[in-house]
């Protein structure tokens, strides 16, 4: 009898100890997003705008995935597996995009849902980095560089407009991830807004050479 108790003692004791040895001893996924607004957003558009369509983005290898990435050194990059976006960057890029131009006061925004409308004009882009860039504690940045193709779609075939690649580094003041998200939004709208410009500025130049049809 008494070697049976140590026995059933021993089982809960080994089994005790597994339960113990199996525990999480790994940090919970944390996700983020960077939000992106035209500050005329809520303005009354003009009645004669330019019709435009959004292509959704692509991205480099390095940013398919969704953990974000630091860069620690000249040439070493980090993957952050536990701490990502809570979309992939190439669609939170091309949504940052949408949301921008549907604010533009010149330009009308054909979504692809609107199938029977044919747009004049169509914005490809091609994310090339997305990163926190750490090498130096007190020069923190995020850092963003994309390249984008503006295409006249009333020729046939369609005609690049313009190919421009166009970078931002916004520098923080600490290296907490939602201050890099904020430097992502700030630098997003930056470029946007330069992105505007040039497609607004374009679009004129292609009227006034008569490139249409």
């Amino acid at each position: 009898m008494r070697k049976i108790s140590c026995w059933i003692i021993s089982f809960f004791i080994l089994f005790s100890w597994g339960c113990v040895s199996i525990k999480k001893d790994y940090p919970d996924i944390q996700e983020y997003a960077f939000d992106v607004a035209h500050p005329q957003q809520n303005m009354e558009k003009q009645s004669d705008l330019f019709q435009i369509n959004i292509e959704k983005f692509t991205a480099t290898s390095r940013y398919e995935a969704r953990g974000l990435i630091y860069r620690r050194e000249e040439s070493r990059f980090e993957n952050d597996y536990y701490n990502r976006f809570h979309a992939f960057p190439a669609d939170l890029a091309t949504e940052g995009a949408i949301k921008w131009f549907a604010g533009a006061q010149q330009l009308q925004l054909i979504t692809p849902d609107l199938i029977n409308v044919k747009t004049d004009f169509l914005l490809q882009g091609v994310l090339i980095e997305l990163y926190g860039d750490f090498r130096e504690e007190n020069n923190s940045g995020a850092v963003i560089e994309i390249q984008f193709t503006f295409l006249n779609q009333e020729t046939l075939p369609p005609i690049v407009i313009f190919q421009k690649t166009y970078s931002e580094r916004i520098p923080l003041t600490t290296t907490a991830l939602g201050a890099l998200m904020q430097g992502y939004t700030d630098g997003f709208q930056k470029i946007f807004a330069q992105l505007e410009s040039d497609i607004i500025k374009n679009i004129f130049i292609v009227k006034d050479n008569g490139q249409e049809k």
